[in-house]
């Protein structure tokens, strides 16, 4: 397997605090297209922050900082959004987190962790 970025996500609860999920970015690639798919003729399902880009390594400090944020950006629309926050998808997402180091949300951490 090749290297990977595993995220530290915070956002948002809509009733106050915090929460910090560790994902991959694939992961928000398979809950965006979920997401999409059963909701997208309700509300409008923001984009997701570029994978790639074409003039940058990927793995370059400045390069994941951008893309950290704007998932984190992008997580905090959907989970404050009042039809999406509530979906049974998202919470899988944020409550089954099993790349977070004790399995639980909540981690108190923040930035990317380059894994091989």
């Amino acid at each position: 397997m090749g290297k990977y970025t595993l995220w530290n996500v915070r956002f948002k609860l809509a009733k106050g605090g915090h929460i910090t999920v560790k994902k991959r970015y694939s992961d928000f690639e398979s809950l965006h297209q979920v997401l999409a798919r059963r909701y997208g003729k309700q509300v409008v399902v923001n984009a997701l922050p570029p994978k790639n880009s074409l003039f940058e390594d990927r793995f370059s400090g400045e390069f994941l900082e951008r893309r950290r944020s704007g998932l984190e950006y992008w997580l905090n629309s959907v989970v404050l959004d009042p039809l999406l926050g509530y979906s049974g998808e998202v919470r899988r997402f944020v409550l089954l987190n099993p790349n977070a180091a004790d399995g639980r949300p909540g981690r108190p951490s923040g930035g990317a962790h380059i894994m091989s």
